[in-house]
Order: structure tokens, then C-alpha cells, then sequence
């Protein structure tokens, strides 16, 4: 697995966010307290190991400073390489689970506490579906093409010469993207 570490980018070229990842972390909004930039403003600074990405993302804040702290240009709220230890591959010992586990069972809700659930989840669809809601599903569909069987819905329309240069900009990133991640 290759690792690195990310700085994301403003449109005058100064950063705004450093991160650490792997795969397409770096161009994703998931989990990010930021959002994200276009794929043309992410640098993406590759690394012998995770540790070594870790330690990129710990310099690269370092060097540029957190806003919160008042000590430079970044939205990160933390110097970095603290994600938690399970995220990172490593395993709890067994005695660590077996704590967290008895812990677990300990807890008692209160009456008012399963009340509140209760009402939380009043009205809300979980679980199976019911054999009278399948019937009624199969026969509403009854007639109708399969979506991926039916027409595409851009068959006989023809894009802008605008949408046309703008789907070959992204495609030419996508592919930018994954060789920066392969290497």
C-alpha cells in the first residue's frame, strides 16, 4: 500500500489543509473537517511507509502553521500523525478488548433512556421487508424497463463544446490522479 502525505490548496497556491493518506484519500470530502478542493489544487507528497507519511504531515504543519493556534495559514486542528492507533492497522491486545468488552456490559439504561430510543426510532422502516411490501414493490414495477436495461438517459443528446472541454479536463486529472498514486 503506498501512503503520503496531502496539502490541499487555495486558488492563490498557499495551503489550507494537510492531511495524511492512502488511496484516494487525499481527493475524497469523507471525514475531512474542510472540504475539499478541485483535484488540481492537491499536492500529493508519496512516502516509503506510513510512519514516514506521518512524519511529512507532522513538517508540512509544522512549517505552515495552524490558524486555530494563530500560528500560521491551516484549518488543522491537531500537528498531526494522531490518527487513532486502530485505524492506523494496529490491533488492540486481547486484554484491551476484554476491559472494553466487560466495560460495555456494564451499562445500564434507564427506562426514560429506552424511552427516548423508542421514540427516536417511532416510524422509521427497519429491518426485512414484510411479503405485503414486496408485492406491493414487484407490482408497481410491473411494465416498467429495468434500469440498466431501459435507454441510457443521455442516448441522442450531444454535449457542448464547453461540457466537452470540461469532461476532458477531469478525465486528464483522474488520470494525473492515479499515476501520482502508483508511484
Amino acid at each position: 500500500m503506498v501512503f503520503y502525505a496531502y496539502m490541499w490548496l487555495r486558488e492563490d497556491g498557499t495551503p489550507y489543509y494537510v492531511g495524511k493518506g492512502s488511496g484516494k484519500r487525499a481527493f475524497v470530502n469523507k471525514d475531512h473537517a474542510v472540504r475539499k478542493p478541485t483535484s488540481d489544487r492537491v499536492i500529493v507528497f508519496t512516502c516509503d511507509s506510513e510512519e514516514g507519511a506521518f512524519e511529512k504531515e507532522i513538517e508540512l504543519i509544522k512549517t505552515w502553521g495552524r490558524k486555530d493556534l494563530g500560528t500560521g495559514i491551516l484549518h488543522n486542528r491537531t500537528d498531526g500523525g494522531d490518527n487513532p492507533p486502530n485505524r492506523r492497522g494496529v490491533k488492540e491486545s486481547e486484554e484491551t478488548r476484554r476491559r472494553k468488552s466487560a466495560s460495555a456490559k456494564l451499562k445500564v439504561f434507564t427506562p426514560e433512556h429506552r424511552a427516548n430510543i423508542a421514540a427516536a426510532k417511532a416510524g422509521k422502516k427497519r429491518g426485512p421487508l414484510s411479503p405485503e411490501w414486496r408485492a406491493n414493490i414487484a407490482a408497481g414495477s410491473i411494465g416498467r424497463p429495468h434500469p440498466c436495461n431501459g435507454t441510457p438517459w443521455n442516448k441522442g443528446k450531444t454535449a457542448s463544446p464547453e461540457a466537452k472541454i470540461k469532461m476532458g479536463i477531469a478525465q486528464k486529472a483522474r488520470f494525473a490522479r492515479q499515476r501520482m498514486i502508483q508511484q
